[in-house]
């Protein structure tokens, strides 16, 4: 039975659960689950370019090497994922596609981080939830033992020392207000992937277009951040030839903060960086950051836009699970970029880990 209430306490931290539910588990997915048609599908996800755009790309098989087309049986048996009764929570789909529940060995107090990708066990069964092969043998669960599945605002009860390195996964953070490629009506990418690794840090740019004022009309502000990441990306796909805007978030002199990179703010969400285009040597695990503006004569970053990059990279920091390096873009390449932001680097590596600690 599910379990919503306004607040619990673990370790005095106080913490909001959205969805918990306890009982008998069993395994699913994989080449070796036999009990899901050789293309039978997912609950959560319509597609492999679905499972793609949220960061879930890793987590499948080749259809080759799982020897069936359907999505369940080509799930990587070894990776984080799991089945839950989600019909007994309010949690909408787009919530749980794009979040992490704690499994629990409920006997053990045994714990780790997983991804929901379908519905089920049926109510039949008499179980409530179906985690991987690999998480069970992770948490040395058997068929019929029981496990607790929890969804929290925070993750703060939950150690990443429960988990060896290759399963850690990160926890679910707060989010700051990002525009996707979708909301800021971006073109299409060139490719329809991106690969993803795990992040090493956070390069810092400046976009060296015209500086201006920050607007009191959000709705102009909004507009004008829009139009600039239409030219950003523009420029980028037709005077570079690069398959899509280069950086991976834009933040406009008000304050807005966009996504560049297409799968971008999914890859992050699961704690993955997409290859990017903005500094050499920095591509594939580094996150890029645009501040716009010119800050080569003088620095004119706004107070509304250093709130942003703080909150974004803060936010980065936790869904990495890791403290991140933070570098300017002239650390990869001669380049007059960031220019004098380049004296600010401490101050903001401190209201990061103020903010991120």
């Amino acid at each position: 039975m599910s379990l919503r209430v306004a607040a619990l306490f673990f370790g005095g931290v106080q913490m909001q659960v959205l969805f918990r539910v306890e009982g008998k588990m069993s395994e699913f997915g994989g080449p070796k689950d036999k009990g899901m048609k050789p293309n039978e599908g997912l609950g959560l996800f319509s597609s492999e370019q679905d499972m793609i755009n949220h960061g879930l790309g890793d987590f499948l098989l080749t259809k080759e090497q799982a020897g069936a087309p359907g999505l369940g049986r080509r799930l990587n048996p070894d990776k984080p994922y799991l089945a839950c009764r989600w019909w007994e929570t309010s949690l909408d789909r787009e919530f749980l596609r794009s979040n992490w529940a704690y499994v629990e060995n409920a006997k053990t107090g045994v714990r780790a981080r997983a991804r929901p990708v379908d519905s089920g066990p049926a109510e039949w069964t008499n179980r409530v939830a179906d985690p991987s092969p690999g998480l069970a043998k992770l948490l040395k669960l058997k068929t019929n033992d029981i496990c607790r599945v929890t969804i929290s605002d925070e993750a703060t009860e939950f150690d990443a020392s429960f988990l060896p390195l290759s399963m850690a996964a990160p926890v679910v953070a707060p989010e700051p207000r990002i525009y996707t490629a979708e909301e800021w009506a971006a073109l299409p990418a060139k490719v329809s992937y991106f690969p993803k690794k795990p992040p090493v840090g956070i390069v810092i740019h400046n976009t060296e277009y015209s500086n201006r004022a920050p607007y009191g009309d959000p709705m102009r502000e909004r507009d004008a951040a829009f139009e600039n990441a239409r030219e950003i990306q523009k420029s980028h796909m037709e005077e570079r030839g690069w398959s899509d805007t280069g950086q991976h978030f834009t933040v406009s002199q008000g304050g807005i903060t966009m996504e560049g990179r297409h799968g971008t703010v999914a890859a992050a969400r699961a704690g993955l960086v997409v290859r990017g285009a903005h500094a050499p040597g920095a591509n594939d695990e580094w996150w890029g950051i645009e501040i716009a503006g010119d800050n080569r004569v003088n620095y004119v970053v706004t107070p509304q836009q250093w709130d942003a990059v703080v909150d974004l990279c803060s936010w980065l920091t936790r869904v990495s699970g890791k403290s991140l390096k933070l570098e300017p873009h002239n650390h990869f390449k001669s380049t007059s970029c960031p220019g004098l932001i380049v004296g600010h680097l401490v101050e903001l590596k401190a209201a990061i880990k103020a903010k991120a600690p």
